[in-house]
Parts: structure tokens; C-alpha cells; sequence
């Protein structure tokens, strides 16, 4: 791998993680490439795992938490019959019976029961953060942990192939789902227990996989810079206030601008751009009087 020798570049970079890497190892080896450029990622995904992975670079590295709040698609695959203590296939494991023959009927009316908006308890083994520290590292200890349920929302759970044990299945789910609890939770449905066997990431938001470089092909600096989608392009899927050359030094600031008529429906996210294309922030709409402004919440140019 050569390095960059000093870039100044931002935007995203969609990879297709192999299998076996971890999230932190593919974000590492992109920064090698490209140091001092700041490198970071929008959403881990497990060594077993493979497909999309959102990395930003530079400025980009600003709105990782607003990429991560988006839905994401996974094709996965349970195998029936097993428990683990990872609940996945890679874990220790705890349990292990015949599944039997289980009706397709029972198999889709489960896929129903995990649709919509559900409670969700996160793994033993994960990263959520008790008194401070990772629920992971007291469950290597052995430590009894207490996690409580939080809410998701699966807005489709569609059984795509049965070749019992084993189930795949594709899945749109909301930030903070647990693809693996959600194979063993499906498993116990079933009367036969479950553990995660496969996953890939196909999507983020409008972001796909297909677009996606492999990680193998990242050798050198070049290669980063040519597949950046840089911040225009990354953000085109937001409402945009085409800002004046006033504005534009008011944005820069961090002061709010008249926003327009066009945006008063509009509580999401929203970017604003300079004459000349560049996205100067991004932010939200606040209301005063019949007004609508735009509130920069994250500064992208200088």
C-alpha cells in the first residue's frame, strides 16, 4: 500500500467489506493511504460479515451519525437448531437439537410477527455501553449483564430461500437492529432455536452495495480518489438551499438564513450550497412567526 503523500479530499467512500475484516481494520487501511485525511464509518459490521460499508472522509467525517440513521437492507441467513452465545455461528455453542420439518406457513407467519415497529434487547455480546463499558467485555468475562429492549422498526422480512436448517432472508431495518439477535429471536418463533449463519449489508438508505468498491482493489491513494463520492453527490438525496454570497458567510458562521416557502413540510435534514455548488452545512428547518429558516448544524466548507 503507498500512501497519499497529503490529500485534501472529502466525501464517501462506499466499500464491499470481505469477510473476516473487521469494520476498524477496513477504515484503517483506507487511512494509511490517505493520511493525514481523516477516515471514518458509518455503522459496524461484524467480522462474519459482508457487503456495504460507508466510510467518510475528510469533512465528510461530520455527517457520519446522519448516514447511520438511515434504513439499511440485509440479506442474512439462520440456521435453525443451533444457539450460540454469540448468536451467530462463530460463537461458542449452547444448545444444539434437531430442527425438524417446519410448515413454510409457520416459517412466513414468523417472518409477519418480526414486521412492523418491535421491541429489540440487544446481544450480550455487543457494543452497547453499561456504567461506561462495553456489554461485549463483560460478557468475555462472564460477567451477567442486564440490557434493556429498545424499539426497532423492520419494514420488510422477506424469506427468500428454505433448505432446512437453514432460512435466508432479506431485511429493511432501522438504525440500531441486531440482524444476529433478530436470526435467534426468529429461531425461537419457530420452536427450534436459531443462530446467525450469513450476512451481507446490501444498502444504505439509496446507497448499494453494487456500487460498492471491493476492499481488495483499494492499493493505493489513487485508488481512494478516484471511487470519492464527493459531499454534492453524497448529500444529493437532501433538500438543498441554493444559497447568495451573503448568505454563504452567514452559513460559514454557523447563523441561520431564510430558508423559503418551498421547505415548511420539511423536518429532516437539509444542505445548503454555495453559488458555486459547494456544500457549505447541513442542518435543520426552524419556524418563527410565518418564517422558515435554515440552522446550520454541521459546517462542511470554510
Amino acid at each position: 500500500m503507498r500512501e497519499s503523500g497529503g490529500l485534501d479530499i472529502s466525501g464517501i467512500l462506499l466499500v464491499d467489506k470481505p469477510p473476516g475484516m473487521t469494520s476498524h481494520d477496513v477504515v484503517a487501511g483506507v487511512r494509511k493511504l490517505i493520511r493525514p485525511v481523516r477516515v471514518g464509518h458509518t455503522g459496524t459490521l461484524d467480522p462474519l460479515a459482508t457487503g456495504l460499508l460507508i466510510l467518510c472522509i475528510g469533512k465528510a467525517t461530520r455527517i457520519a451519525d446522519l448516514l447511520q440513521s438511515e434504513h439499511k437492507v440485509y440479506r442474512a441467513s439462520v440456521l435453525l437448531g443451533v444457539r450460540t452465545e454469540t448468536q451467530d455461528i462463530e460463537g461458542a455453542v449452547l444448545e444444539q437439537r434437531p430442527a425438524g420439518q417446519i410448515p413454510i406457513e409457520r416459517i412466513e407467519e414468523a417472518a409477519r410477527f418480526f414486521t412492523g415497529s418491535i421491541a429489540q434487547k440487544p446481544p450480550q455480546f455487543s457494543a452497547v455501553k453499561i456504567g461506561g463499558i462495553r456489554a461485549y467485555r463483560l460478557a468475555r468475562r462472564h460477567e451477567k449483564v442486564s440490557l434493556e429492549p429498545r424499539r426497532i422498526e423492520i419494514r420488510r422480512f422477506q424469506i427468500e430461500e428454505v433448505r432446512l436448517p437453514s432460512i435466508e432472508f432479506v431485511v429493511e431495518c432501522s438504525k440500531g437492529t441486531y440482524v444476529r439477535t433478530l436470526c435467534s429471536d426468529f429461531g425461537d418463533r419457530l420452536g427450534a432455536g436459531g443462530c446467525m449463519q450469513s450476512l451481507r449489508r446490501l444498502s444504505i438508505g439509496r446507497f448499494s452495495v453494487a456500487d460498492a468498491v471491493p476492499f481488495a482493489q483499494l492499493a493505493e491513494a489513487g485508488d481512494v480518489v478516484k471511487n470519492v463520492l464527493p459531499l454534492p453527490q453524497a448529500l444529493a438525496h437532501l433538500p438543498n438551499v441554493v444559497c447568495t454570497d451573503e448568505q454563504s458567510e452567514r452559513i460559514l458562521h454557523g447563523m441561520r438564513i431564510p430558508a423559503g416557502g418551498r421547505f415548511e413540510a420539511h423536518e429532516g435534514w437539509v444542505s445548503a450550497s454555495a453559488p458555486d455548488g459547494r456544500v457549505l452545512a447541513v442542518g435543520k428547518l426552524t419556524r418563527e412567526g410565518e418564517e422558515i429558516f435554515f440552522q446550520p448544524r454541521k459546517v462542511l466548507s470554510s
